[in-house]
């Protein structure tokens, strides 16, 4: 691969993966743009007037459909990226998005296609991270309820994703391909709380539970309807066995494995997030 270092525009700079790549640019000396709706350049996928200033100057993009905003908004701003001199845009998926059910993942990505940039798309696992985010106060309460069933998941670190992404960011030789990003190792969610408490002093024991279940929890704690039925529905893939393999994609752009969920947990005690045992 040969370099083409920035400038980079990070949208969702303040989110799990887009901060870890702020850093890292801002650690490598990379010129960039961090944006989000609080950042000091805005960027909001309802106000359009916000694209181009955050788009002007920029070589890539590392773009984050936060919100749902919808493959016309996703095309349309990969529309205005080509016009302004965008050479690549490099968007974060999912690895669910060949499954059934999953399709306007598929139609985000290809409405980025549609857009006319050189494009780079990652499609990562569940995050690590959820466990210190989504999941942090069921974690920390010992009880977990999820309608996962006991199907398994190869969590992916957020570190991870952040320096795949800088690879694409910042370097020719990844456009125009899918990258799918996993941890090493297909875990359980009973099998991650059993580790969490192996290695911290925390007690979290998990409970499978219903879509419908789990969607009624989030509804009285004051979601709406509908988005807590989609949320219930993220956990099907995982339930039905889908998400019970492992991807290369780490290794193979990376040149190191992917980091384990151990090794996540020992690094989550070691800054505090949760306590030693």
């Amino acid at each position: 691969m040969r370099a083409l270092l920035g400038p980079v525009l990070v949208t969702g700079a303040k989110g799990t993966t887009g901060h870890r790549i702020v850093e890292r640019l801002r650690l490598e000396g990379v010129e960039h743009r961090a944006a989000s709706r609080t950042s000091e350049t805005r960027f909001n996928w309802l106000e359009r007037e916000t694209w181009k200033p955050a788009l002007s100057g920029m070589r890539s993009v590392y773009l984050v459909p936060e919100g749902s905003p919808g493959p016309e908004a996703i095309e349309a701003f990969s529309k205005t990226a080509a016009e302004l001199g965008v050479s690549i845009i490099v968007l974060i998926s999912t690895r669910e998005a060949d499954y059934a059910g999953y399709e306007r993942y598929l139609a985000n990505e290809d409405a980025m296609i549609e857009g006319g940039t050189g494009w780079t798309i990652l499609r990562p696992s569940w995050f690590n991270q959820n466990f210190l985010t989504q999941f942090d106060r069921d974690v920390r309460s010992g009880l977990l309820e999820l309608p996962a069933g006991e199907g398994r998941d190869p969590f992916v670190d957020a570190d991870d994703i952040a320096e795949v992404a800088f690879q694409a960011l910042t370097m020719h030789g990844l456009e125009d391909k899918v990258y799918d990003l996993s941890g090493p190792d297909p875990l359980s969610f009973r099998e991650a709380t059993e580790r969490i408490s192996a290695l911290t002093g925390l007690t979290v024991r998990y409970n499978p539970i219903s879509e419908g279940a789990y969607a009624d929890r989030l509804s009285s704690m004051g979601m709406l309807d509908d988005q807590a039925l989609q949320a219930a529905l993220q956990f099907r893939p995982i339930a039905k066995g889908n998400n019970d393999y492992t991807s290369e994609g780490v290794r193979r752009l990376l040149g190191r494995p992917s980091k384990d969920f151990d090794t996540f947990i020992r690094d989550a005690v070691a800054q505090r997030i949760w306590p030693p045992r």
